[in-house]
């Protein structure tokens, strides 16, 4: 629904009352400007004091999406008391990610002769898709995340014992990364085929990651590996690095991650919210006009012009709020086609309405089409 600014008439009407008692006129001034709210715009990024202090948390970050989004308004309310309908917070915040791990309650499970029969009379795998289907005739009630270690013979050019982890992510397994001998003895292990320590494997494995060419897939942003390795400490282990692709550079993964979350003030409480806010440029204005040109001829010539929106009414060149709301498609439509039922958009605009100024509208997509949104 459209909201635009009353400043200007305000001023307007101050001037053609000038004569009523100066005490009247402040308080239709504060009247008027009371009933606007402070709207503001932030980006916050929560501390340890955040956490323990304010939210009365044990660790400093939230155990999930939904503790963060029942608590981050509690903060936000004290970090900006007098904000209120239309403000916006950018939030990041730590939330708990536990990485694969290998731990004493991980199933673990070495083939015997009898298990390789159905797939191969040779007693060994030469192929992943028979160990994901043993894996899955073996555990069938094995639920999302449910992690197997699992040794096993495997024919590649010759029979060799490995180790290697499997996931099952709801609907299939899925094997891990492990470190091959012939890694081990690149990065200087391969009298033994492990490492001395779990900080050494998490930091030779991080320069090995970044020294590799994948060439079997595109590396998209967030890609995670979990790469199983063997380490010494009296004893032989197994344990995973897991490692993320962020701007361009594979880091080591920990227990927490950083999320970001926006939230909205609805004119009583701060909600999450994907609205996403923008201004109109000279070459959006363009952009409407060559689309609209055949409809609104001279409003579309005018806004081309100008780079604003006629507000007169009764003028040739005028926008109607309909007019408007199709313009507002078909930016839209170009600015992000792809956007999901429910994503709003907060668009500011510049009009002509005798003086030069700015409009607001507030938008929803519903059913495959931008409309004004009727809650904001």
């Amino acid at each position: 629904m459209k909201k635009i600014s009353l400043l200007a008439g305000l001023f307007f009407s101050l001037f053609i009352i000038s004569c009523e008692p100066v005490e009247d006129i402040e308080n239709e001034i504060n009247a008027e400007l009371d009933s606007e709210p402070v709207v503001g715009a932030a980006e916050y990024t929560l501390v340890e004091e955040d956490y323990t202090d304010v939210l009365d948390l044990r660790f400093p970050n939230f155990s999930n999406t939904d503790e963060a989004k029942e608590l981050v308004p509690v903060l936000l309310d004290g970090l900006f008391p007098f904000w209120g309908r239309g403000s916006q917070a950018l939030v990041t915040y730590d939330l708990y990610s536990p990485v694969l791990s290998v731990s004493d309650d991980t199933t673990r499970y070495t083939l015997t002769s009898a298990d390789y029969a159905p797939y191969s009379r040779y007693g060994n795998f030469d192929n992943y898709d028979d160990i994901k289907d043993f894996l899955s005739t073996k555990y069938p009630d094995a639920g999302e995340d449910d992690l197997v270690l699992l040794t096993f013979k495997f024919y590649d050019g010759s029979v060799n014992t490995w180790t290697q982890g499997f996931i099952f992510d709801g609907s299939k397994w899925n094997e891990t990364m492990r470190v091959t001998d012939a890694q081990y003895e690149e990065m200087g292990h391969g009298r033994f085929n492990n490492f001395d320590s779990q900080d050494q494997a998490e930091t030779k494995l991080q320069i090995l990651l970044n020294n590799s060419v994948f060439y079997d897939e595109v590396i998209e942003e967030g890609t995670v590996k979990n790469i199983l390795y063997k380490y010494y400490d009296g004893s032989v282990n197994f344990q995973f690095a897991n490692y993320i692709y962020k701007d361009n550079t594979w880091t080591l993964m920990t227990n927490v991650v950083p999320e970001t979350l926006q939230f909205g003030h609805d004119g009583e409480t701060w909600v999450p919210d994907n609205t996403i806010k923008y201004e109109l440029t000279a070459e959006d204005f363009s952009l409407i006009a060559n689309a609209l040109s055949s409809q609104y001829p001279g409003p579309t010539s005018s806004a081309d012009n100008f780079g604003n929106f006629d507000r007169r009414e009764g003028n040739p060149n005028f926008w109607s709020e309909e007019m408007i709301l199709e313009a507002m498609n078909v930016l839209l439509e170009s600015k992000n086609p792809d956007a999901e039922n429910g994503q709003k958009y907060v668009i500011t605009y510049a009009i002509y309405n005798g003086t030069s100024g700015t409009e607001t509208v507030y938008l929803i997509k519903e059913e495959g089409s931008w409309i004004y949104n009727p809650d904001a």
